[in-house]
């Protein structure tokens, strides 16, 4: 975990998909302020920070790895995928 954001500023992690305005600052505040660093997360590193009790299972359930590594690789994210989907099919 980071004491602060390289660069002085993080990512938006409110790309991912289960990240609203409840877990936006909880990644924060355990030192998680990049894509690189969720998408570098081992099951232990999950179960290690579920067990803080600031994201309620979110992290695994919502696939919060595979998420951060499909916007590193450049996809757009899930949730305006998802929208637009929905909207084309309405």
């Amino acid at each position: 975990m980071l004491k602060a954001p390289e660069g002085g500023r993080g990512d938006d992690l409110s790309l991912i998909d289960g990240v609203g305005p409840k877990y936006a600052e909880a990644p924060n505040k355990a030192g998680i302020f990049h894509m690189w660093q969720i998408a570098a997360m081992t099951k232990q590193n999950i179960v290690a920070l579920e067990a803080t009790g600031n994201f309620g299972g979110h992290i695994a359930s919502g696939e919060w790895v595979a998420q951060a590594q499909e916007l590193i690789n450049g996809r757009p994210p899930r949730a305006k995928i998802d929208r637009a989907a929905a909207e084309a099919s309405a």
